[in-house]
């Protein structure tokens, strides 16, 4: 008895300590987003471009005209209204309006992960209005991201 209270006891902590996925994302799309911050990251680095390093990747859902679209948009800061976060290359990519129907099972957001995490971020009340992202947009058409539109940065997808 004493052994099985203590394997069970062992499990719960061994469970409980866990850290499951609270957002899990469709391959296809994790791998957009790694391919956009290395081409970006790349691109920053080069110190005669002057560019900005920025440190969210935004990750929204839209539809126009009945089609579904999909943009990717590098920020400095993150708006609070997002659906949840992770981490990916060290960079924060926050996402946003999950919930509609063009997110065809390519993020799920099981739980929301705690907020504080985020104090080391700006947010769009402590943002100033003079940034030009660098954004990525795909049309969702069947099982496929295809790139429609890109700018500041244009990176080859095939």
């Amino acid at each position: 008895m004493k052994k099985t209270f203590a394997l069970i006891c062992c499990f719960s902590v061994i469970l409980g300590c866990a850290n499951p996925d609270e957002v899990k994302m469709d391959d296809r799309l994790e791998e957009k987003i790694q391919l956009i911050i290395d081409s970006y990251q790349e691109e920053v680095s080069d110190s005669s471009k002057n560019l900005f390093d920025p440190p969210i990747y935004e990750v929204s859902f839209s539809e126009r005209g009945g089609q579904c679209f999909l943009t990717v948009n590098t920020s400095y800061f993150y708006r609070t209204d997002l659906d949840g976060f992770t981490f990916i290359k060290n960079k924060l990519v926050a996402f946003y309006n999950v919930d509609s129907r063009c997110n065809e099972n390519l993020i799920e957001i099981s739980t929301k992960k705690d907020d504080k995490v985020l104090d080391d971020f700006q947010n769009e009340e402590e943002a100033f209005d003079n940034y030009s992202p660098a954004w990525w947009e795909f049309k969702l058409q069947e099982d496929k991201l295809l790139v429609t539109n890109q700018g500041k940065h244009e990176i080859n997808f095939k």
